[in-house]
């Protein structure tokens, strides 16, 4: 009796009988015919919420021919303000090598290379006549030039793919197959058909498309800080982002939100000015590889044309072009740098430089890099 008295004098032990006794009350359990036992325990895991995002990669892929001639003429001729004449046309000819093949045409007013540049219908040269005449040639293919028309038509940046049944054209953007048929037919084209019958057209992207975009997005996210977030893609045409942790609204505003594109220009030592923005980027291309090298090309606005000219001979790039490298920055990090071609500085002291091509070398680290521009 007296131990079971001594047990009740322990300090320890009313605490803990308080402690129980508080629980109890705390968690109130109790009993109904539907539920059974109750109470205000709630079981698994404390999950902070989150939310996913499914991304359709809106194109087309499809296959069109088209009239060199009718394209040239509808593209240049609201550039001009002026009708125009072909007088020689040899892209539909299997005669010459590619690099070979042009078109020229003739018109009435004067033109300057610049003025066409912007189309990017291919090497523009231009000899004036005459006072009243003025004789425009572009090297360039077939293929170049429905790539430009669908490119201005769309607004839109084209992929041709070469394949074993012809040049298929990759649409990065909404296009129905009754659109490309109306465009087509302006410049006496049409979309082409399979050996049975049926329309080349489809709706979709490339699986090299699909993946270079998933690329993209987890490289972003990455550079966000956000590294443990998956990017996946989902069938032929669906990317899928599992945001957790992040409500609806935050996880569309960062896969959404544009990075900051800046360009400067090497002044002294590591000092830089600043170019342009990513507003004066017109188009960027697709990364070609030709004289041994990879390219990336982009095309600039008037006004970052302008700028970069005016900003390059201030700076005596245009005099000594290895002092001024001209770098290019993503969200503040340095993504490319290199100095103007001899050939390029000598021009810009003449005139602005629409169409550029950011080259990375040969390897194939440099053709990564020249993706990721």
């Amino acid at each position: 009796m007296s131990d079971k008295k001594s047990i009740f004098k322990n300090v320890r032990v009313i605490i803990f009988i308080l402690a129980l006794l508080a629980s109890i009350v705390l968690i109130q359990p109790g009993y109904n015919s539907e539920e059974g036992a109750t109470t205000n325990l709630n079981y698994g895991l404390d999950l902070e919420g989150g939310s996913w995002l499914q991304i359709k990669l809106q194109g087309a892929l499809v296959q069109v021919d088209a009239d060199p001639s009718m394209i040239v003429t509808q593209m240049v001729e609201p550039i001009i303000g002026a009708p125009i004449q072909i007088t020689k046309n040899d892209l539909n000819t299997d005669g010459a090598g590619s690099s070979e093949k042009s078109i020229t045409f003739t018109t009435s007013v004067p033109v300057s290379a610049s003025q066409l540049e912007l189309l990017e219908l291919g090497s523009v040269s231009v000899d004036r006549l005459n006072q009243n005449m003025t004789q425009v040639t572009i090297a360039t293919s077939k293929e170049a030039l429905i790539k430009a028309y669908l490119s201005q038509a769309f607004d839109a940046e084209i992929l041709p793919i070469g394949t074993e049944d012809g040049v298929i054209y990759e649409i990065r953007t909404e296009a129905s197959e009754e659109d490309v048929e109306a465009l087509m037919g302006k410049v006496g084209g049409t979309i082409l058909r399979n050996e049975d019958g049926t329309s080349t057209y489809r709706e979709g992207v490339s699986t090299e498309t699909r993946d270079l975009t998933r690329d993209i997005l987890n490289d972003k996210l990455n550079s966000l800080g956000l590294k443990d977030i998956p990017v996946r893609t989902v069938g032929e045409d669906y990317i899928l982002i599992d945001f957790a942790g992040i409500d609806l609204a935050t996880a569309k505003d960062i896969a959404e939100k544009p990075g900051k594109f800046e360009i400067r220009i090497q002044t002294t030592g590591n000092e830089t000015r600043h170019v342009l923005y990513g507003d004066s980027v017109v188009s960027v291309g697709i990364p070609t590889f030709h004289d041994n090298q990879w390219h990336t090309p982009f095309t600039l606005n008037e006004e970052g044309a302008r700028a970069l000219q005016s900003i390059a001979i201030e700076t005596g790039a245009t005099d000594n072009p290895d002092a001024h490298y001209l770098n290019m920055y993503l969200d503040e990090n340095k993504v490319y740098g290199a100095p103007l071609s001899y050939s390029a500085a000598s021009r810009l002291k003449e005139t602005p430089i629409y169409s550029w091509e950011a080259s990375t070398g040969s390897d194939e680290v440099a053709k990564t890099e020249a993706e990721a521009l």
